[in-house]
């Protein structure tokens, strides 16, 4: 969450430098017309929620003729403002007090925390278990309590779609993979035997015993049937003998339908 609000907040500095083309003397003239700083705690509040939206690719495609700074313009005009006051409101508080600026960047995390207090009262797991159409199993896990340690994915999905996966993934500092990273793909083999692959996103885990949530998104425009396959966790570059420990969790797997 703070790495993100970090993001919006420099994009709203970057915004403020690119409507800006008043002179030194206006950047002079007097505060009167700054955005008061409960108001733009609301703006920054909002921008946040609407970034967060915007990852997702249901909503994402359906605003994308738009681009991030029409969206952060509707969110300050919504508020009565214009992008003009947003601009010098940014350029007083970067430049003249930015102290100020780290204490309302704090309180809108306090008001996010707020927010999603309210929404993990108001919307139990249960609602959210039934978006989910992962279809394989809760938790994977090396060493498997279950004694089953297998971790090659083979599931069939739902064709022409969009997904985007969602899990938490603790890699203990005793684990003994190299290079351990995502090698998700989505598969598909012709009449001939020829496979075509779609390779979800890959980067390295970081190991240090710690959960951390992670997020893999790609289109599906192969044919059907459409299945997913690889690992969570690779371990083709790992010797054997090699003692690996980690799980996978909080699994959640969305989907949105692709135009034919």
């Amino acid at each position: 969450m703070r790495k993100l609000l970090q993001h919006i907040i420099l994009s709203l500095i970057i915004m403020a430098a690119m409507w800006s083309s008043c002179s030194s003397r206006r950047a002079k003239a007097g505060h009167k017309d700054l955005i008061p700083e409960k108001d733009l705690i609301g703006i920054l509040t909002d921008s946040y929620i609407a970034d967060g939206l915007l990852s997702i690719p249901g909503i994402f495609e359906d605003f994308s003729e738009g681009d991030t700074l029409t969206t952060y313009t509707d969110i300050i005009e919504g508020h009565g403002y214009t992008r003009q006051q947003m601009d010098r409101t940014m350029r007083y508080y970067f430049i003249r007090k930015p102290k100020e600026l780290v204490k309302i960047y704090d309180q809108v995390l306090g008001a996010l925390s707020k927010l999603e207090s309210i929404v993990d009262k108001d919307f139990p797991a249960a609602r959210i278990k039934d978006l989910n159409f992962w279809p394989g199993e809760e938790i994977y896990s090396f060493p498997s309590p279950a004694g089953n340690e297998l971790h090659e994915l083979d599931l069939i999905l739902p064709e022409r779609e969009a997904y985007n996966i969602n899990f938490t993934l603790t890699l203990y500092p005793d684990d003994q993979t190299i290079d351990p990273r995502p090698t998700l793909y989505l598969s598909h083999t012709d009449s001939t035997g020829v496979e075509q692959k779609i390779l979800f996103p890959s980067f390295p885990y970081i190991r240090d015993g710690q959960p951390h949530n992670y997020n893999l998104f790609r289109m599906n425009n192969i044919p059907s049937p459409a299945r997913l396959r690889g690992s969570f966790i690779n371990d083709s570059l790992t010797p054997p003998g090699r003692f690996k420990h980690y799980r996978v969790d909080n699994i959640l797997m969305t989907r949105s339908r692709v135009d034919q």
